[in-house]
């Protein structure tokens, strides 16, 4: 059951990120991120309270909000460093470091893993790096490129740290971390975008793409969180960490977009790890 909520997240965090990144090509990134944020939490709060009866504790809430705000400031983070900086730096750097620090979290914490998962982790890691290929433009500076891998660990240790903290919520909790997350992120995104000056809301015709990534965003953290709340963070962690192959398939599929071999390779191993983890 855990393997299976493991997938079905990594499954909707993907979809979610293709209906966002769809959604950013004709919206200001900052008003979809909040929208599409908005409509997750009335998802989470709406569903929150047919999983438990009451109210969380405060420590829960807060564990959900610092999650929040780390996953608020690693989207921050890649949405600059893809605009101003070398997106085939940061986008593998990204997806490495948000996958690596979960899994050095739980060996520190004692979470084992059979011989069958190391190698699914084996292969998992450099699959994620695979699938978040970019090709590398020519006549890119030394200091471009230094400056997206910062980016890029920036990014990703504030998706690292999402991962982890929000699995520190005691499971009597249920879902209302996750509504503490969103109220941390979304009050985060807005004091950006008004600093800025940019909009705070999509207009009408990005609205259907938005709700789309909101809702399987959030419904990808809700089926995290009910898969870690077993304590197994490492399988958890390592299965969702593969969400850029649903990703890559539907840009494929559905925008018609090459798919570069570097990337599929990055499919066959994902689902070399994946199934390893499985049987691990």
């Amino acid at each position: 059951m855990i393997f299976l909520l493991s997938l079905t997240a990594a499954l909707l965090f993907g979809i979610g990120d293709f209906s966002g990144g769809y959604a950013s090509r004709r919206q200001a990134v900052g008003a979809v991120l909040f929208t599409s944020q908005l409509f997750g939490l009335l998802l989470v709060s709406f569903v929150s309270p047919l999983l438990l009866d009451g109210l969380p504790v405060t420590a829960d809430l807060l564990w959900g909000a610092a999650a929040g705000i780390g996953g608020a400031v690693g989207i921050l983070f890649l949405y600059h460093a893809l605009a101003h900086t070398v997106v085939a730096i940061v986008s593998p750097t990204a997806a490495l470091v948000g996958a690596l620090l979960p899994l050095v979290f739980g060996l520190i914490i004692g979470d084992g893993v059979s011989l069958t998962g190391w190698i699914g982790i084996g292969l998992i890691l450099p699959a994620v790096v695979l699938l978040s290929y970019e090709h590398l433009e020519a006549g890119t500076t030394l200091e471009e490129r230094r400056r997206a891998f910062l980016f890029g660990i920036g990014a990703g240790t504030g998706f690292g740290l999402f991962f982890i903290l929000i699995a520190q919520t005691d499971a009597a909790a249920g879902l209302w971390p996750l509504a503490g997350a969103r109220f941390a992120s979304l009050a985060l995104v807005a004091f950006y975008s008004i600093l800025g000056s940019r909009p705070l809301l999509v207009r009408r015709q990005g609205l259907i793409p938005t709700i789309m990534a909101g809702t399987f965003d959030m419904a990808a953290n809700i089926a995290f969180m009910l898969a870690v709340q077993s304590g197994r963070i490492i399988l958890v962690t390592a299965v969702t960490s593969v969400y850029p192959a649903p990703t890559v398939l539907l840009a494929r599929f559905i925008n018609g977009e090459k798919v570069h071999p570097l990337r599929w390779a990055g499919l066959a191993a994902a689902a070399a790890g994946v199934a390893c983890m499985g049987i691990g």
